[in-house]
């Protein structure tokens, strides 16, 4: 993936399903936004929205309700897929920069958060309130209730680089203080262009903590990927597979908190190469027969593939334990991912 390339000239996209062979110019279009609704782009005609007005483009119709995961309403980011069509300043046009997209992820004991970010400061001496984002994320877009649990953001576009996040309560005016009373997340990684990230909010105020994963966009419609991760405070290792009961049959096994399945034909993020799937998704406590948390999900091929992340979350023996499913590239109802809790 890092070697494909993808001129965006944009100062935010929420992301769905845009192949990285492609140019995007970013332009002005006939298009009406209401971001306390969540934002519709007019028309449906996918074009991305002005870069200077404060709420993302939306890169594609915002035919779900929030937290959907149903992949049949996947729209596709129009695009033209020539490498040719970067503009550049020394043809006059506009400078094209390269980009990376991560969403943050509310799977703690956090009823609700907002978040705010700066390129990685080393001195922690610099303000979180930038140009580019001068305000807490969700509060800057009129949406007054954050981003509650356990529900995940969009793909935000941010200049390859790294960054440092601070959370603070939902409907906060400014990033001054962590109202939150968290620790400000000064140790995320580097993130080179063109790669997506999830980064896991986890835990409580005694544990709080950020987990990054790098995410796997595919462009391959006969292709259905799927992983899981286990960020379910409390828990012992858990096993993940497809169907209940008698019926369940495990895909990874032994996973441990914070960390992602693996083993034969699972690529180095956790992915691993599936058919369709119309049946329950499970969590057992490893090499228990006791269906931990169960519900049915869908996966089919998607138009550009599909990429489908599992996430054990909340805390364990408590109500707060879910089972989510995010559509890692589908339609979304912006601000907010695919993702839903299936059990």
């Amino acid at each position: 993936m890092g070697n494909d390339r993808a001129g965006l000239v944009v100062s935010e996209i929420c992301f769905v399903g845009l192949a990285l062979g492609c140019s995007v110019r970013v332009h002005g279009g006939d298009r009406s936004l209401d971001p306390a609704e969540g934002g519709q782009l007019g028309a449906g005609n996918g074009q991305a929205q002005d870069p200077t007005e404060p709420e993302g483009a939306d890169a594609g119709t915002n035919d779900a309700t929030a937290g959907s995961s149903d992949p049949s309403v996947v729209v596709p980011m129009e695009a033209s897929c020539s490498q040719a069509d970067g503009t550049s300043a020394s043809d006059g046009g506009i400078p094209t920069t390269e980009y990376a997209f991560f969403r943050v992820a509310n799977f703690s004991e956090l009823p609700a958060l907002d978040f705010c970010m700066r390129p990685h400061d080393p001195t922690e001496s610099l303000p979180f309130e930038t140009s580019l984002d001068p305000g807490p994320y969700f509060a800057t877009r009129h949406i007054a209730t954050g981003l509650p649990f356990p529900l995940a953001s969009f793909y935000i576009a941010r200049p390859s680089d790294r960054y440092d996040l601070r959370f603070v309560a939902p409907g906060s005016a400014d990033c001054s203080t962590r109202s939150l009373g968290v620790p400000d997340v000064l140790d995320l990684p580097a993130l080179d262009p063109h790669t997506h990230w999830s980064f896991v909010v986890t835990g409580c105020s005694s544990d709080f903590a950020v987990k990054p994963y790098e995410d796997e966009l595919i462009n391959d419609p006969s292709i259905i990927n799927t992983r899981f991760i286990n960020v379910m405070t409390g828990s012992s290792a858990l096993d993940f597979g497809f169907g209940a009961g008698d019926t369940f049959a495990a895909l990874f096994n032994g996973v441990e908190y914070g960390r992602f399945g693996s083993g034969p034909d699972v690529d180095s993020l956790g992915y691993l190469h599936i058919g369709p799937v119309d049946d329950a998704a499970t969590i057992r406590v490893s090499e228990s027969n006791v269906d931990l948390l169960s519900g049915h999900v869908r996966i089919d091929f998607g138009q550009v593939g599909h990429s489908a992340s599992f996430f054990a979350v909340g805390t364990f023996g408590t109500p707060s334990a879910k089972l989510i499913h995010c559509h890692d590239f589908g339609a979304i109802a912006s601000p907010f991912a695919a993702c839903s809790a299936i059990n």
